[in-house]
């Protein structure tokens, strides 16, 4: 168990998976696709540690080039509890995209973050 809270997102491709790979705070899970199913072979969960949230930011920012972002994202807390949450963010005139979505992903936590 882990004395870190973490962000995991399913469904990344092998691409997602390699440019990710060394960045560090990331983990990169191996899923198999269930067999009767279209899409890639073989697809990535990425786990996040709070310290490395600008990844997931980026990541984010690059996968979703449009004004606004829904994404599910499974919350784990040290104590082994997960909440599954949905981010939504939309892209402001007034302030950068990254730090929005960042303050956006945060403000899953309990206390903002």
């Amino acid at each position: 168990m882990s004395n870190d809270i973490t962000f995991e997102i399913r469904g990344l491709t092998r691409l997602d998976a390699e440019r990710l790979r060394d960045h560090a705070g990331v983990t990169l899970r191996e899923a198999a696709v269930p067999q009767g199913t279209y899409g890639e072979p073989v697809t990535f969960t990425m786990v996040v540690t709070v310290a490395a949230i600008s990844t997931l930011a980026a990541y984010l920012l690059r996968k979703h080039q449009e004004e606004t972002i829904d994404q599910e994202i499974t919350v784990t807390y040290p104590d082994g509890r997960q909440e599954h949450r949905s981010v939504h963010w939309k892209k402001s005139a007034t302030e950068a995209p990254e730090a929005s979505l960042i303050k956006a992903i945060t403000g899953l936590l309990p206390n903002g973050g």
